[in-house]
């Protein structure tokens, strides 16, 4: 009797369960044919348009506010002054503060004056070296920012947070075609001005939107097929080097050797474009006294820690124990007031895991987890192009890959802050551009790293700010590995929904690499299997 009992129990089980799956089964399938007919119904490309000059508008505002002073902040203010001093003929004086101090005073006065002085000239309490000092802009950065330095600060960033908001609309426009209109430019542009942290970077008058111009512009080069024109595109990133070394390994990698060359040379040019104005002595200041000072204070300095976001900077932060981490974890969910004394320590010394003091420098430690990175990028998609190599057909894996490698070029930029996080935006519109290939539980994954980093990106313009625990590199280190995981999986199989052989027309808009990987052109056509 008892075994019988224990056999009805099982079967009702099995029953409650197969009901189960049967209601869930109907419920994703209403909440399917529901989306469906909304998406034919509303009309969403035009509700995106409207949306995207609602929040441009309502950002523009804000960046232009009285109240907001956008271009007193040494964000702004840096690349002004740098402007500055070539607009006035400076440029064998760059880096001497004296000379730097004449052309500050040009445009700010009073309070304005001594805290741009003393956040720049000064670099705060960390003093000056020699009387040498400014911009952490390297001296051809001054030709990019010469526009800004020729106008007044407050209607140069005027100028600059107007022409940043039509580059995102152009970014949008890049997008698009990058992802074979996957992704309308509609919502392309719209993605733009809702990831972290372009509201903060309007606001501050960063010039992220236009170091993401320059990316895009190249890499739309790049998937052309035309990598001369990409190339010389990349080249401008010398303004930024930090970002120009990041990516200069990408196209190496990819094997666009042509693409390499004519970044470098590009680059190579408007270096030399700088010597009949300055001569050699800006370079020396900004190599040998500027730029080590920065990376000097780049280790222990508490606001540089604590607003970075690149992986360099994550062991310095003092969360790595359960007391600190979840004091951190508490704040960021608004269980727990502000406390710098707490929640804004970093570690010089040694880093403290889990209550153990691990006997290793965290400069160490920070290098490991760059190299480590920087291995693990190249050697999974060489990896994946073996792969797909030994398989010898065509396989559908290179979007993934690409996803995957730029992941991991950003993880290898030596130092960037929050507002940078937008240059992450490529890596994210690739894997978007997948989505109806995904499987729903990839798609679940995906919306929800979506949708943490549309609230991270309200969060640094309006909630904790960026002196937090820095959650959206976390969230980028789990969109890096899932791409490389899926390109791992997708180079093992066979594309489909990919017609290679159906016609003229298809034969001509796909080209089958050595590496067994489909390189589509611009008037490709994906169909969806």
């Amino acid at each position: 009797m008892q075994g019988s009992g224990t056999l009805t129990a099982k079967k009702h089980m099995r029953a409650l369960m197969l009901s189960v799956r049967r209601c869930l089964a109907v419920l994703r399938d209403v909440c399917n044919r529901t989306s469906s007919r909304i998406r034919r119904k509303l009309p969403f490309r035009p509700l995106c348009s409207l949306l995207f000059l609602v929040l441009a508008g309502a950002q523009l505002l804000h960046a232009w506010h009285p109240d907001t002073e956008g271009h007193i902040t040494c964000d702004f203010a840096n690349q002004w002054l740098h402007g500055r001093m070539a607009v006035e003929g400076r440029w064998r004086q760059m880096y001497i503060v004296e000379y730097q101090r004449q052309a500050l005073a040009w445009g700010y006065q009073g309070k304005a004056f001594a805290d741009m002085d003393r956040d720049i000239l000064q670099k705060g309490m960390w003093g000056t070296s020699l009387g040498v000092e400014g911009p952490l802009y390297p001296p051809v950065a001054a030709l990019f920012f010469a526009p800004l330095g020729a106008l007044p600060p407050a209607w140069a960033h005027k100028l600059a947070t107007l022409i940043y908001v039509l580059l995102a609309l152009a970014g949008g426009w890049l997008l698009s075609r990058i992802t074979e209109r996957a992704l309308p430019w509609q919502v392309a542009a719209l993605f733009v001005l809702l990831f972290p942290n372009f509201p903060g970077s309007l606001s501050l008058g960063q010039n992220s939107p236009l170091t993401l111009f320059i990316v895009l512009g190249g890499w739309f080069f790049l998937v052309q097929g035309k990598d001369w024109a990409g190339g010389l595109l990349w080249g401008l990133l010398v303004y930024k080097p930090v970002f120009f070394v990041g990516l200069a390994w990408v196209p190496l990698l990819l094997g666009r050797w042509r693409f390499f060359a004519s970044s470098i040379g590009m680059a190579a040019a408007l270096c030399l474009a700088t010597f009949p104005l300055g001569d050699i002595y800006p370079w020396q200041r900004w190599l040998f006294v500027v730029g080590p000072n920065a990376a000097d204070i780049y280790t222990k300095d508490v606001n540089w820690i604590w607003m970075s976001r690149d992986l360099l900077g994550l062991p310095r932060r003092q969360l790595w124990n359960w007391e600190d981490f979840s004091r951190h974890v508490s704040y960021y969910f608004w269980l727990e007031p502000w406390d710098p004394a707490v929640l804004q320590k970093v570690q010089t010394d040694r880093v403290e895991i889990i209550g153990l003091r691990v006997e290793v420098p965290v400069q160490a430690i920070a290098w490991g987890l760059w190299g480590a990175a920087l291995a693990t990028t190249v050697l999974g998609y060489l990896a994946c192009r073996l792969r797909s190599w030994m398989r010898a057909v065509p396989t559908d894996s290179q979007d993934l890959c690409h996803a995957f490698v730029l992941y991991g070029s950003m993880l290898t930029v030596y130092h960037f802050m929050h507002y940078d996080l937008l240059l992450l935006i490529l890596p994210t519109a690739l894997l978007l551009g997948r989505w109806r290939r995904f499987t729903p539980a990839v798609r679940w994954m995906l919306t929800v790293a979506l949708a943490v980093l549309l609230y991270n990106t309200w969060d640094l313009a309006f909630g904790h700010y960026a002196v937090r625990l820095p959650v959206e590199l976390f969230v980028f280190l789990a969109l890096w590995v899932g791409a490389g995981w899926a390109a791992w999986n997708a180079s093992a199989a066979p594309a489909t929904g990919i017609q290679l052989s159906a016609g003229s027309h298809e034969q001509s808009s796909t080209n089958v690499g050595a590496d067994g990987t489909v390189r589509f052109r611009s008037d490709a056509r994906r169909v969806e299997a």
